[in-house]
């Protein structure tokens, strides 16, 4: 997790002084990428899409969330769980911060030459390491630190979530319709399967995920949201109704689940966040008066993609 904080801090630092903070303010303006405050909801990632989207989002993160759960009953007590949870919002807010400091900084960067469209790289989810590689690569040992933040991040996220769902499915499933009783030696080998096996599904579907192209971060907030917003609302059900039945429950949970897949496969109108302009040379940067970046090849446009 620190790798993870200290590589976007040093990337963001390192555009910081390559860029500067005026000129990334100002390309953002032109470019129509400083619009969060739009007061149209139909526009795209605005202030209403993060008020409320967002605030649901993280409730069900921070309250659901069975990776979550998982990590609050490490804890010794609720007050430690508590502390816990709250704690972790300031350094949620750090990196998010981080992330969007980064994206303008590579918007600037790339202001007067797409990548994509000068075939440097295939698509826009290559864009961030190039972006590393175009920045970091004249100090040696930067971009082994970016790897190495990756790789954290990645294992971090991965490990907690194969361990919550072994848990899940050992304790909810195996427990309750297997009147074995296991071992601890047992119940350690058969969390550590169903890890395994799931670990193999998670890979599989990678291959999947590359075939969604450049849609790959927009399917996985649309999944993320019509699975978890059906579960926070059967857990909030249970806290606010005591009325409530378990059929009623598995009924409201399966009928949102429904609406929620039939909404992600409703057509879509793509928002435009201010496109690159891509120019024929390619290797002559935003801010020519900047020094230790690789230069990219000399690259030939056809005019029309212009």
């Amino acid at each position: 997790m620190l790798v993870m904080y200290l590589t976007l801090a040093v990337a963001v630092l390192k555009a910081t002084a390559t860029i500067g903070m005026k000129n990334m303010v100002e390309s953002a303006s032109r470019t129509q990428r400083s619009t969060i405050f739009e007061l149209d909801p139909s526009s795209g990632t605005t202030i209403w899409s993060h008020l409320f989207g967002s605030t649901f989002s993280f409730f069900a993160l921070y309250a659901v969330n069975h990776a979550q759960v998982h990590r609050c009953l490490t804890c010794k007590t609720l007050d430690d769980a508590k502390w816990a949870v709250w704690m972790s919002f300031p350094g949620q807010l750090i990196f998010l911060i981080l992330c969007a400091l980064l994206g303008l900084y590579m918007g600037a960067f790339y202001e007067n030459c797409d990548p994509v469209k000068a075939k440097i790289v295939e698509d826009y989810q290559k864009m961030t390491p190039l972006f590393m590689q175009d920045i970091l690569s004249d100090t040696p040992g930067l971009m082994g630190l970016f790897l190495a933040g990756i790789f954290s991040a990645t294992l971090s996220t991965v490990s907690s979530g194969l361990n919550s769902i072994a848990m899940v499915i050992f304790e909810d499933c195996i427990r309750v319709y297997f009147t074995t009783k296991f071992k601890e030696e047992q119940e350690r080998v058969l969390s550590q399967v169903i890890s395994v096996i799931f670990g193999f599904i998670c890979l599989e579907m990678t291959f999947l995920a590359s075939k969604v192209g450049e849609e790959v971060l927009a399917t996985a907030l649309h999944l993320h949201g019509g699975i978890s917003g059906p579960i926070l609302g059967v857990f909030t059900l249970g806290m606010l109704v005591p009325w409530a039945n378990e059929k009623g429950a598995l009924a409201g949970i399966l009928g949102s689940f429904g609406v929620s897949i039939a909404l992600l496969f409703l057509p879509r109108e793509k928002t435009s966040t201010g496109p690159l302009k891509c120019v024929s040379n390619c290797h002559i940067r935003t801010f020519p008066n900047i020094t230790g970046v690789a230069p990219l090849p000399t690259t030939t446009v056809d005019p029309k993609t212009t």
